[in-house]
């Protein structure tokens, strides 16, 4: 009978101690999942900021043109459709 109870203690012993470093073990890997989201939302984040500097260059580069076209419509006498 001792030998059973000191063979349970010791069983018990090492499912505490596993259990324990199982949940350090899960607890890293959260906290590294969670790590590498936010490097991958603020690496997205700055992708985005580039394409909307790229866009609103785009923009402004084809709002010129669009004004020197309808200068020179203008200077010719053209009548600009609506």
């Amino acid at each position: 009978m001792q030998r059973t109870i000191k063979a349970y203690s010791e069983r018990k012993k090492i499912w505490l101690f596993t259990r324990r470093h199982t949940s350090i073990i899960r607890n890293v890997q959260q906290q590294t999942q969670l790590l590498r989201t936010y490097e991958l939302a603020t690496d997205k984040l700055t992708d985005l900021k580039n394409q909307r500097d790229e866009i609103e260059e785009t923009i402004k580069e084809l709002q010129q043109q669009i004004q020197w076209g309808k200068e020179l419509i203008s200077s010719m006498g053209l009548v600009e459709r609506t």
